[in-house]
């Protein structure tokens, strides 16, 4: 909310030359539990893993929703962020639940308590993910499959020899090879975010609020997981 302000410009060059000080570590406040470990990993769209700059390389998810594209394939995976059938000779949905517009495939996907592996906080720390519920596949349970298992079986019948792994462990070691300073396995000790390139800053004009000193932002809250409200 602080930079809703309309002195946000001045704001956000203090916390530049703030942040070239020896010694200051800055801790971003992220929604989700695992928004760290996606942008280390390389799944935020703007960076590569490791934060390596994509420079200008591939689609992104922006390019299909504006329109600036037309993919033959367009395949889905978590929130579906359509409210209706993507503009797409095939559309493919991986997630939790079904999907909430028209699609050709629907690959069930585990949820959180239904699969293990490790998640990031914005401290960096990787802690462990731990299945909580494991019921027997059947027509009233599902029939989900982690999403790194689902890739792991899609590459096999597409004769790629790239996602051989078999288990949790086997995809973590993989992380801590193509990572650098990523843990491979879970690791409570703070680690700096570490950039091999610069995020882009975006300059917005601030919005028109009250008369007063203060301004008061409110956002829907509630805390969901793939598109799914879990408050």
């Amino acid at each position: 909310p602080v930079f809703e302000y309309d002195r946000n410009e001045e704001l956000i060059d203090a916390l530049l030359k703030l942040a070239e000080r020896k010694g200051t570590t800055f801790m971003p406040l992220d929604q989700g539990a695992n928004t760290r470990g996606a942008l280390e990993l390389g799944a935020m769209g703007s960076v590569l893993p490791g934060g390596e700059s994509t420079n200008g390389m591939g689609l992104t998810l922006d390019d299909v929703v504006s329109g600036k594209v037309r993919p033959r394939v367009l395949y889905l995976v978590g929130e579906i962020p359509f409210f209706s059938r993507p503009d797409a000779d095939c559309v493919i949905a991986q997630c939790t639940d079904q999907p909430p517009v028209s699609v050709d495939a629907y690959l069930p996907a585990s949820s959180f308590a239904e699969a293990e592996g490790t998640r990031t906080n914005v401290e960096g720390r990787v802690q462990s993910l731990n299945r909580v519920e494991n019921k027997p596949e059947s027509s009233i349970n599902g029939f989900m499959e982690p999403d790194w298992l689902i890739f792991s079986k899609l590459a096999r019948l597409l004769g790629s020899d790239e996602f051989k792994y078999w288990s949790v462990d086997a995809v973590l070691r993989e992380i801590g090879k193509t990572i650098p300073d990523f843990p491979s396995k879970a690791n409570r000790k703070v680690r700096p975010l570490k950039m091999a390139t610069e995020l882009p800053i975006e300059k917005n004009k601030p919005k028109v609020g009250g008369k007063g000193s203060f301004l008061l932002v409110t956002e829907p809250g509630g805390f969901g997981h793939r598109g799914t409200d879990l408050s």
